[in-house]
């Protein structure tokens, strides 16, 4: 059965038959960022990204265990660099999908 995506216009999703697949691109694991100090800190981000197949219409954006950002298609968001080591994962609402988690580091 063939259905459009809600939240999506236009991009076909084969409803039920599989769970979507969530990867995050964006940050790469075990990435070593180091901060600008020349930089203001609200504007010393890291985009996260993420592919979700087939899509969804909303994710949520774990930082170390914690909700981030709820976010639509692309599902993109901006997180703060904050000294540390960190954990990224991203989640399907109300379900079990989610994406492996990636660690990073900021200096």
């Amino acid at each position: 059965m063939s259905a459009l995506s809600p939240g999506i216009p236009g991009v076909p999703v084969l409803a039920s038959l599989r769970p979507p697949r969530l990867r995050i691109t964006s940050p790469e694991p075990r990435v070593r960022l180091l901060r600008d100090p020349e930089t203001p800190p609200e504007l010393s981000t890291l985009a996260l990204t993420v592919v979700v197949d087939p899509p969804v219409r909303q994710v949520v954006w774990y930082v170390d265990g914690r909700p981030f950002a709820t976010v639509g298609y692309p599902y993109t968001a901006r997180w703060r660099l904050v000294p540390g080591e960190h954990t990224f994962e991203v989640r399907v609402p109300f379900t079990h999908q989610g994406s492996p988690a990636v660690r990073v580091i900021v200096q």
